[in-house]
């Protein structure tokens, strides 16, 4: 029962205790975020204490998932028939986000729930302007990660788009550890924020540059989670270095970049590198974001450079 109630233990926490109805959009949501139609969201009512709520949840599934079914769907239905009879209402909808929001209504929509962003997501003028109009109506837009410092790298796209947040980072208590046998899906909503403030009211869409930098930074992320790295601390100077990750860490004054690799300590010079971020930035987390960018753009370099050292060592050999 637990995996069933991640979901729920997310949205729960920006949920007001005391509505009688909550609308909530869950945008490109993944196969196992539809899991029985999306009826295990019915757990909100428990989690806010509130059995008498109605909820309404509209589904947009990504890249024409489908429905993911369990052994557990007449569990869940049994539960909705027999205490929750006309309150538990789920829907399968599909178009694009401005068209999904006019579809329920902004002055209805309680909660917007993006499991998966992308770097598509709100990248033309049509769908980032109705993003600013949802913040500007007091819309929660909620995104969620395995770690912090991948939610922070999420929080750094919408931040390009002009979006921040004045929230701290919810611990979701519900959040189930990955494990064997456990969808992977489920790591994704251990940490999330609630963004709620416009940091630029006429943001550039992201261009190609940009979307390169982003895609070498993902690239960080998946090569610390192939090594074992541990992504819960934020990068941060300690005397003289910066610890951008535990077993990473980069010298401003000499240049040297150091890390464990393979089972090895390997140094590395790095020229021309940016500052550490330092000051007040537009929101408190809003420097943490910038600590995590200035870090993945960091190990993105040392990996090219391991990469293209090793290729030379092995054209040597040849």
């Amino acid at each position: 029962m637990a995996l069933l109630t991640s979901m729920a233990g997310v949205l729960s926490n920006y949920l007001d205790a005391e509505q009688e109805t909550v609308n909530i959009l869950i945008y490109q949501s993944k196969n196992k975020d539809i899991i029985d139609h999306g009826r295990w969201l019915v757990l909100i009512a428990y989690l806010l204490k509130n059995t008498n709520v109605s909820i309404n949840v509209w589904l947009n599934p990504m890249n024409d998932s489908e429905d993911d079914v369990t052994n557990l769907r007449p569990l869940v239905d049994f539960i909705i028939d027999n205490f929750h009879q006309g309150k538990v209402k789920t829907h399968l909808v599909k178009g694009s986000f401005k068209e999904l929001v006019d579809l329920i209504g902004m002055d209805k929509l309680d909660l917007i729930y993006n499991h998966n962003p992308t770097i598509e997501d709100h990248n033309t003028h049509e769908s980032r302007e109705c993003l600013h109009n949802c913040i500007k109506h007091g819309i929660r837009y909620v995104i969620a990660d395995s770690t912090p410092v991948t939610l922070m790298f999420k929080l750094a796209i919408f931040e390009l788009w002009g979006i921040s947040t004045t929230d701290g980072i919810y611990n979701n208590p519900y959040y189930v550890t990955l494990q064997k046998g456990v969808s992977a899906q489920y790591r994704y909503m251990g940490h999330a924020i609630s963004l709620d403030t416009i940091i630029d009211q006429r943001p550039e869409l992201i261009d190609s540059d940009t979307h390169r930098i982003l895609d070498s930074m993902a690239n960080s992320i998946i090569q610390c989670v192939n090594v074992g790295e541990n992504l819960h601390q934020i990068p941060q100077m300690i005397e003289d270095s910066v610890k951008i990750f535990n077993n990473a860490e980069f010298t401003p004054e000499t240049g040297m970049f150091k890390c464990s690799h393979s089972g090895d300590t390997i140094s590395m010079k790095l020229d021309d590198v940016a500052d550490f971020p330092r000051e007040p930035l537009s929101t408190e987390i809003s420097l943490d974001v910038a600590r995590v960018s200035w870090g993945l753009v960091i190990y993105a370099r040392y990996l090219n450079e391991f990469s293209r050292f090793k290729n030379s060592q092995q054209r040597a050999v040849v």
